[in-house]
């Protein structure tokens, strides 16, 4: 007896006539059992005897698709386990214990071979066979590591420090020949932004934070584990709103300085006009007072010249005796 849980992608491309997505896993139930369970939101499980040919699963598989749960419509989901390709060149009426033997003789020649099963992922929009294997890794990479650079990249010291096991879901979005060099870009681009850490200076501009904030959100995406990084970006940024407020503050106090100052210069000068246009007034009276004294030296002064020439002219007037003998002096 085996179990088969059927992924949603599978039961969808049965409808269009398509292939189909099965999970197989070796189980022990009692033989003879045909069982059908569904769970709702989960991998459907169906239980069927080992001789059972493959197309009575698959009659199954559509009777499941119809199965109500609690009165709710049962939701097959999407299978989220690896997935492992299998030599499928057999018809739909051969047993399923078949179909496990040819998986488990594929498995053992590649193992013989030195050869590792490569895991493969299939997108949404993904129409082929495949078998999900349960023993298979968590994470599926949507490219195989073909590049040099892998073994430089994961022994840096970032990694050793921030182990890693990306998953790089989202470049299945991209184009197959270009996901490995935006893997490898974004595993140096977390290099880079973990080391930046130790280089910030607290005057760099704020947006370099804000950038690798939402660059660690992409990481995320990929599967990396940043919230160690996150935590030393979000305490660094409200340690700059920190010193954003303090500069705020202080510009602040130097605005209202300068103002002050300013303030002081204006009374200053004012002082200093009303100083000047009181200097301005004083002079004016004493230049009026100078200008009064000055006429009246100059009064003074020509009366002086006026008594000089009289003396003069007394000085030269010839002298005139009388009969009396007496002396007089003629103009």
């Amino acid at each position: 007896m085996n179990e088969v849980s059927v992924g949603k992608q599978g039961n969808e491309s049965s409808k269009r006539g398509g292939k189909r997505t099965l999970d197989i896993e070796s189980g022990s139930p009692s033989q003879g059992a045909k069982i059908l369970q569904v769970k709702e939101a989960e991998t459907s499980t169906i239980l069927l005897p080992d001789d059972e040919p493959l197309s009575m699963w698959l009659e199954a598989l559509k009777t499941a698709d119809a199965t109500k749960v609690d009165g709710k419509d049962t939701l097959v989901k999407e299978a989220e386990t690896p997935m492992v390709p299998l030599p499928l060149n057999m018809s739909d009426d051969e047993p399923l214990s078949m179909w496990i033997e040819a998986r488990k003789t594929a498995d053992a020649t590649s193992t013989k071979q030195g050869r590792s099963v490569e895991p493969k992922c299939t997108t949404d929009c993904s129409q082929d066979i495949v078998i999900w294997s349960s023993q298979c890794n968590d994470h599926i990479l949507p490219f195989a590591k073909s590049s040099s650079l892998w073994k430089s990249i994961e022994s840096m010291q970032v990694f050793r420090l921030f182990p890693q096991n990306p998953h790089f879901k989202c470049l299945f979005r991209k184009k197959e020949s270009s996901r490995e060099g935006e893997a490898i870009a974004l595993m140096v681009n977390f290099v880079n932004a973990v080391e930046m850490m130790s280089t910030l200076r607290p005057d760099d501009p704020r947006n370099t934070l804000e950038d690798t904030l939402e660059f660690l959100h992409e990481l995320e995406d990929n599967g990396f584990d940043v919230d160690v990084v996150r935590d030393r970006v979000e305490q660094l940024l409200l340690t700059k709103d920190k010193r954003e407020e303090l500069e705020a503050k202080a510009k602040e106090g130097t605005d209202q300085i300068e103002q002050e100052k300013v303030e002081d210069l204006d009374n200053h000068i004012r002082l200093l006009r009303e100083e000047l246009a009181l200097a301005l007034s004083t002079k004016a009276q004493k230049d009026s007072i100078v200008a009064q004294l000055e006429s009246a030296v100059n009064d003074i002064n020509d009366r002086i010249r006026n008594v000089d020439l009289e003396f003069k002219a007394l000085v030269a007037a010839p002298w005139q005796v009388g009969d009396d003998n007496s002396v007089t002096y003629r103009e």
